[in-house]
């Protein structure tokens, strides 16, 4: 009972922290963003040779529909395997990354998701995602996308969560602080601090060791 009044004092701290607004959330990307990413899709069922090419998909969704709410994630639905791209993301990559980067990041987004049911790890522990990540590098890549673009996305990938952090920064999800405020009551601020940083920062971190020379490339706009 205690941890829950903790955490419903600390819900509203975090929201007042929001001095920057995620301006993604009001960006308006062009008309065919959709064709952009579905061309993005259809290259790599068209060039990387997948095992289950027949039970792959993908889905705009709303904020919402994610848990965490606008966190790239894939599900199960019976057979098939889908990847949701919340529309938060894809406003975020056209804001900063159009239209010189779009598509390769979404190509190194699907590639990864796909990562996981074609090398059978999952994302359950840092170090079985950093083996798909070796997984996608190494076999899922489209010829045009390299190593760099892939360790690149990732940390766009980071730069997008921290925006979507509540302490410090742009908390318009309620969901989010909460569960934030939640993290912060049960675990402790240190590991609240680099909740969802956490996993990529050493995933980025062993790409490096493992990539020699590799590092970000893209411009933002």
């Amino acid at each position: 009972m205690r941890k829950l009044i903790i955490i419903l004092l600390v819900v509203p701290f975090l929201s007042s922290c929001a001095t920057v607004n995620f301006s993604s959330k009001y960006y308006t990307p062009p008309s065919n963003y959709d064709k952009d990413i579905a061309e993005a899709w259809n290259e790599i069922l068209i060039k990387v040779p997948l095992k289950n090419k027949s039970h792959y998909s993908y889905r705009i969704v709303k904020d919402k529909e994610t848990k965490p709410a606008g966190m790239p994630q894939s599900i199960k639905e019976g057979d098939n395997f889908v990847i949701l791209v919340p529309e938060y993301y894809i406003k975020y990559v056209y804001e900063f990354y159009y239209p010189n980067y779009h598509k390769i990041i979404m190509c190194c987004l699907f590639s990864h998701e796909l990562g996981h049911p074609e090398s059978g790890y999952s994302s359950d522990t840092i170090p079985q995602h950093i083996l798909c990540d070796k997984y996608t590098i190494e076999h899922l890549l489209i010829p045009t996308v390299s190593p760099v673009d892939y360790y690149s996305t990732l940390v766009i990938s980071a730069k997008y969560f921290s925006a979507r952090k509540g302490l410090g920064g742009h908390a318009f999800n309620i969901g989010w602080n909460i569960l934030n405020a939640a993290t912060f009551v049960f675990v402790g601020y240190g590991y609240f601090n680099d909740w969802y940083a956490n996993d990529i920062n050493k995933r980025l971190y062993a790409l490096r060791r493992s990539y020699p020379g590799i590092k970000f490339s893209f411009k933002r706009n």
